[in-house]
């Protein structure tokens, strides 16, 4: 196997990354203050700050958009200020939830001011389902000051055990099956807050499937298709993935926050066989181990061939699309081609679809680590298959076997042509 000597940085223009963020800057709490006092003395006693629930609707749909199963909705708003297991549990002992009443009602609750935090989620697995719930956190001194004076009332009379402090207020947005509390281990604080969300700015090619970064790598005459792109990133977009005739799923990544468990079971509700979707635990920074990354690129490329084979349509993403969905497409081509040029294809299939600095966008820290990282095992991955294909061996992981780092061979691509896409490549 012959490689010139030479550097490859692929340069070229890209809208900005996008981002979508889990925001609550448009946020107006003042808008949500003033509804009338509701008073829960019924069966399952509570005290709640009730809230206009119009100024919500906007952040339910934010999450309702992303989420992989529709979300319900109560379609009312209030935080919970005595929860029904505080009351039952306790406080019920000392003091009569019309006196909780009085109280909170002596102390303006309805007028309380409350600082929104983030909007945050929480998440179960519940009898092989994977349930979620989504909120708005908030802090507000005077719900606290409110739970301090029923406080003060029940430890007058005796009581011990109600913590005031305890306390970790919330406005429910909705759910895919039912509410998540603390008895479920759920604590709705701070540490819930969802993080940015990233979504690729590269438009998809593929018409009828609107999903960022789409498009086809590969196809034949009888239906079979091969498609990358982004996690399609909501109920919407995996109900036009099905009518699109996609049957087959390939998860090509680590799941960092339940999303891969979202999108699994999202599939499976909307009919598609829980064995024709494939999680490969794959992340793009720890990428050290040659064997392991090199074996899980070949389990892609065979659930590929196999879809080919029996003229399936084939989806596989990673989170964006960029990365690691390219280092599977470019493995992909490469195995599958007899004349390959990975100059080509690395320009082509990762280079041009945001891989590392290719996405000007992207950290310069992030980039150092695919470059370290991702983009060696790709190379190690790529020099493994054209070393077959010219051995006229099985691509299969046995191939996988040997790490080439000391091979002289190796040696000599690696230090000679360097892949790198991007502005940055000087750095």
């Amino acid at each position: 196997m012959k490689f010139s000597a030479a550097i490859l940085v692929v340069m070229f223009s890209l809208q900005t990354f996008a981002h979508e963020e889990w925001s609550i800057k448009n946020f107006d709490a003042e808008k949500t203050i003033g509804a009338p006092f509701i008073k829960h003395e019924d069966e399952t006693p509570y005290l709640a700050f009730n809230l206009n629930y119009e100024p919500m609707k906007e952040f339910f749909e934010k999450a309702d958009r992303y989420t992989y199963r529709p979300l319900q909705s109560r379609n009312e708003a209030y935080v919970t200020v005595i929860t029904p297991p505080e009351f039952k549990d306790d406080l019920s002992k000392f003091v009569t939830i019309q006196e909780i009443d009085e109280i909170a009602v002596k102390l303006n609750l309805q007028k309380s001011f409350y600082k929104p935090i983030c909007l945050g989620k929480g998440s179960m697995t519940d009898k092989d389902k994977y349930l979620e719930t989504y909120f708005i956190v908030i802090e507000s001194e005077d719900l606290l000051n409110v739970r301090k004076a029923i406080h003060k009332l029940y430890q007058s009379r005796g009581g011990s055990k109600f913590d005031p402090l305890h306390f970790y207020p919330h406005i429910t947005l909705g759910f895919t099956d039912r509410d998540l509390h603390e008895s479920d281990g759920l604590l709705k604080d701070s540490k819930t807050c969802l993080k940015t969300l990233h979504i690729s700015p590269l438009p998809s090619t593929v018409s009828g499937l609107p999903i960022a970064n789409s498009y086809i790598i590969d196809q034949n005459k009888t239906g079979g298709a091969i498609i990358r792109g982004s996690a399609p990133l909501g109920h919407q977009n995996l109900t036009l993935m099905k009518n699109y005739g996609i049957s087959e799923y390939i998860i090509f990544k680590n799941d960092k926050a339940g999303e891969v468990k979202s999108e699994i079971g999202g599939l499976i509700e909307k009919g598609i066989k829980k064995e024709n979707i494939t999680h490969i635990n794959f992340d793009w920074k720890d990428n050290q181990d040659f064997t392991s990354g090199c074996r899980k690129i070949i389990q892609g490329i065979d659930l590929m061939k196999m879809a080919m084979k029996t003229n399936s349509k084939l989806y596989f993403h990673c989170t964006t699309g960029e990365d690691r969905s390219g280092v599977l497409a470019a493995s992909y081509l490469l195995s599958q081609k007899k004349k390959s040029n990975i100059k080509n294809i690395f320009r082509e299939e990762m280079c041009s679809k945001g891989y590392e600095a290719g996405d000007p966008d992207k950290d310069l820290e992030v980039v150092k680590k695919i470059r370290s990282g991702l983009t060696r095992t790709f190379l190690k991955t790529a020099y493994r298959i054209e070393e077959a294909k010219l051995a006229r061996h099985p691509i299969n992981e046995t191939i996988c076997t040997t790490d080439p780092e000391s091979d002289k061979k190796f040696i000599k691509y690696s230090t000679q042509i360097k892949f790198i896409c991007g502005k940055t490549a000087a750095n």
